[in-house]
């Protein structure tokens, strides 16, 4: 038992997201620190919020484009978290990925097209940023604990949020046939490619 503990300890201590070693030019742990989790209950709470964000942005994206927003919400949500924190601390967790997809679904309300209507601008401003609110306050709701990274989900939201403006009008009008078997192995090549990077540095 004490050898397992020691080796989660390792994986975090190699793997986890800080701005020490961020700042060293270890930016691969941007990334490999969304597959690190602190014990069962870190994991199955983060897979529970794949399934009420992520698995609804796969849904909506497709099988290649939702899994890259996710894997480029969260690690950019980490690497602004770690300049933001600036310190040794070390943040691990799917958590800022499922924070992105939240933030993403809340580009997909706000630029899905909508019935003319006549009503003010002032209205229709409003009711696109439902959404936003929407997400925000539900974030905020999943953003409580005592280890819990707040400015990290704070930033994976945001992320998810820059990122999902530009691309869903874009990807509304690309060939899906070619975008998501490119993205799919776009995404692949990011993991693998921070995971090999980790391991040889």
């Amino acid at each position: 038992l004490s050898q397992v503990f020691n080796m989660h300890h390792h994986l975090i201590l190699e793997f986890g997201s800080s701005a020490l070693y961020i700042f060293q030019g270890e930016s691969f742990r941007a990334v490999t620190a969304l597959f690190i989790h602190a014990d069962g209950r870190h994991l199955l709470g983060n897979l529970a919020g794949l399934l009420i964000f992520g698995a609804p942005l796969i849904s909506l994206s497709g099988y290649g484009t939702g899994p890259f927003l996710l894997v480029l919400a969260g690690t950019w949500g980490n690497l602004i978290n770690a300049f933001y924190q600036g310190d040794a601390r070390l943040s691990i967790g799917a958590s800022t990925a499922i924070m992105g997809a939240a933030g993403s679904l809340a580009a997909f309300q706000i630029t899905r097209k909508r019935p003319h209507n006549t009503k003010g601008l002032g209205y229709r401003i409003w009711n696109r940023m439902i959404p936003f609110f929407a997400c925000a306050t539900l974030v905020a709701m999943f953003s409580h604990g005592t280890n819990t990274d707040v400015s990290a989900h704070v930033f994976g939201f945001l992320a998810g949020l820059f990122w999902g403006i530009p691309f869903f009008p874009l990807h509304r009008t690309l060939d899906q046939r070619i975008v998501e078997p490119v993205s799919l192995a776009v995404c692949a090549y990011i993991l693998v490619l921070a995971l090999a990077t980790g391991i040889l540095s």
